[in-house]
């Protein structure tokens, strides 16, 4: 099948994700000239019919991308990206991460990193949310309380000791969770292919 779609303003859509019923969500990014980018989330039944477009809290002042989309077994849709925040230093880069009911309306968001951008998710065996931050492949853990409405840090894991995101050139893209519970990303450094795999343990 095949979709063209006709609106204008879209600059560019990131990795897409299937619920259940095979509805499509995809995670795009919009601009209109004089405009900042804004971050998006479409979704399309199985027919490649739009049911409905949600802006991801955009503030008008900063720009924002959407990358990534993934579901769950309760009809939960998640997506990350970027946004611009006001630092010490200037205007930098944040990551983040959300969740979305499957009508459309957001159930939280959360800003991760600074000087990042989310660039994958993906739920691991313990339900927890796993956003993998492109610059030092930073993956921040968290887990929605539905009782208290609130989202809970689960933890951080680095890939380096040592990796600055305000300058680095390790650059995560990708990652997934072996039968063992390790995990593997993807990405580049030093100008070159990264694969790399981590240890469940450490």
């Amino acid at each position: 099948m095949r979709k063209d779609v006709t609106s204008t303003g879209f600059i560019s859509a990131g990795d897409p994700a299937l619920d259940a019923s095979g509805n499509l969500y995809i995670p795009v990014t919009r601009g209109n000239t004089g405009l900042k980018t804004r971050a998006s989330l479409l979704k399309y039944n199985v027919d490649l019919n739009k049911l409905w477009e949600t802006d991801l809290y955009n503030n008008p002042n900063f720009s924002s991308s959407a990358n990534d989309a993934i579901s769950d077994d309760a009809g939960n849709i998640y997506v990350c990206g970027k946004t611009e925040v006001t630092g010490s230093s200037g205007t930098l880069d944040n990551s983040f991460a959300a969740s979305l009911r499957s009508a459309g309306s957001i159930t939280w968001k959360k800003y991760l990193e600074d000087s990042n951008s989310g660039s994958a998710m993906l739920i691991n065996n313990s339900d927890i949310l796993m956003t993998l931050s492109r610059d030092c492949f930073i993956i921040d853990k968290t887990r929605y309380d539905e009782a208290k409405d609130s989202v809970n840090s689960e933890g951080q894991i680095r890939w380096f000791t040592v990796c600055d995101p305000y300058n680095t050139d390790a650059f995560g893209y990708s990652f997934d969770i072996d039968p063992e519970g390790n995990i593997m990303a993807a990405g580049s450094m030093a100008g070159k292919f990264y694969l790399a795999l981590k240890s469940s343990s450490q």
